[in-house]
């Protein structure tokens, strides 16, 4: 328990982890000198993160002597020197925290009062149980939060761990590593669910900042934001070893960052996006299934900008932003890929490897009367399953797309996701959409109320973020 741990040990958490948000917060008022302040400290946060994940990649798989003396000289000396180079940019916190809150308090909204009030309460009660609950999702017990002991043990991080459930060896472990960096100084897993945490509370600053960027009330951005963090599959993640929130919370950044530099330039803007694109990478594999997306709105971007296809399609209005976007991503999010690409000859892993094939264990149902078709091992009683999956090849792009992504299986049970009242929450269900009963309630009366007023032109719509 926390009590167990020792003060010198909170010492040296709480003294690295906040010079390191300090540090980063100077160098994000550099790279965003014209952002709003709940956007600068998103993007303060997002590169205090960055500077977590490289340091332990850095010292565990180059240096191999991955320990809490060498993180905390590593990151301290480095954060020095942030300091020391960016502190001179840095925009005043507390005064900007300040005139942010007194502006809200002047929108003389009871329900704002109520809306602030009640999201406090819930981040406050949502870092409580981040602190006091145990790992606790079945994905985490699989491959989310195994590797992060085995590389304390080790001491490094190897290319290959053995383990049984060997679909570990093709992951992005972004969210492990950042368990990790939240066990090593206190030696203890109590912090290990801060990660989605973290997360959630960028989701809320980026969420108010993408309002205010299409022209919405400081009220109703607050507002906004308190119903996105209330969504149930957002509680449920925030306070999980879990991967989902926190991909698709660094995908709204690099949305929100991109449409800054289209608007306001700065190549601030531009590097800040590419980083929230590296960390989509370093959370989840299959990031590069938001790339297209991603490419689309670019060019959106572009074309909201110039009015031109031929400006659009410019070497040096696509060619140069998207160069840095990508040397970005891949320096803060390329590992993985490039150690699987090594390994595996495929930078997704054993799963895809030419050659390869997923190999799971399974076992064969228990035909019993009073509990059909479960799964169970019974030593002696039953034998193992070797189950070949993915057997396609290589040349077969088309069929192996279809084969194993969950994208056509998506699309056909998306209606039934979609009026999702009869399901549980749980953050491990595939079944349930996120939105939770309330949609079926609420969100398809407001859906046709949104169209209705489209039509009849009462209500703006913002197209880039309305697509995306």
């Amino acid at each position: 328990m926390f009590y167990e741990i020792p003060l010198l040990n909170w010492g040296g958490f709480v003294l690295i982890n906040t010079i390191m948000l300090v540090s980063s917060y100077c160098l994000a008022s550099r790279l965003g000198q014209r952002l709003s302040f709940p956007a600068l400290v998103a993007a303060s946060i997002l590169l205090y993160l960055v500077q977590a994940i490289l340091s332990v990649l850095l010292f565990g798989v180059a240096f191999k002597t991955l320990n809490a003396v060498t993180l905390g000289v590593f990151n301290g000396a480095l954060s020095i020197v942030l300091l020391a180079v960016f502190w001179r940019y840095r925009r005043p916190f507390y005064t900007s925290l300040g005139h942010g809150m007194n502006r809200l308090l002047a929108e003389k909204d009871r329900w704002l009062y109520v809306f602030l009030g009640l999201l406090i309460l819930q981040v406050l009660l949502n870092l409580v149980k981040a602190f006091v609950l145990p790992v606790h999702v079945w994905d985490s017990f699989t491959y989310h939060a195994s590797p992060a002991p085995m590389w304390y043990q080790l001491g490094q991080i190897p290319l290959q761990l053995d383990v049984p459930v060997t679909r570990i060896n093709g992951k992005a472990l972004g969210i492990t590593v950042l368990m990790y960096w939240y066990f090593i100084f206190l030696k203890d897993s109590v912090l290990v669910n801060l990660p989605q945490t973290v997360m959630s509370i960028v989701l809320i600053l980026v969420t108010f900042a993408a309002c205010r960027q299409c022209g919405v009330s400081r009220g109703w951005s607050l507002k906004i934001s308190t119903l996105i963090y209330f969504l149930p599959v957002v509680l449920l993640h925030s306070v999980t070893t879990q991967d989902h929130l926190s991909i698709n919370t660094a995908f709204l950044c690099a949305l929100f960052f991109m449409r800054e530099w289209a608007k306001k330039g700065g190549k601030g803007n531009l590097l800040l996006a590419g980083v929230a694109i590296g960390l989509m990478m370093q959370f989840k594999i299959n990031a590069v299934i938001y790339f297209p997306i991603l490419g689309l709105a670019f060019l959106y971007l572009l074309w909201e900008r110039e009015k031109s296809v031929r400006k659009v399609f410019s070497l040096k209005r696509l060619g140069r932003p998207v160069a840095v976007l990508g040397v970005v991503a891949i320096t803060v999010g390329g590992y993985w890929y490039g150690k699987n690409l090594y390994v595996y000859g495929d930078v997704f892993g054993r799963l895809f490897a030419p050659g390869e094939r997923g190999v799971y264990e399974v076992y064969e149902p228990i035909p019993d009367k009073g509990n059909q078709g479960v799964l169970t091992n019974l030593s002696g009683g039953q034998k193992s399953l070797r189950v070949q999956e993915n057997a396609v090849s290589s040349s077969g792009a088309a069929r192996r797309f279809v084969k194993t992504s969950k994208f056509v299986e998506n699309l056909r049970n998306f209606p039934g996701r979609i009026l999702d009242a009869r399901y549980m929450f749980e953050p491990d269900i595939s079944s349930v959409s996120g939105f939770g009963p309330q949609f079926f309630i609420f969100g398809l009366v407001a859906l046709v109320a949104v169209i209705f007023s489209l039509l009849k032109r009462t209500a703006s719509f913002d197209l880039y973020y309305g697509i995306n």
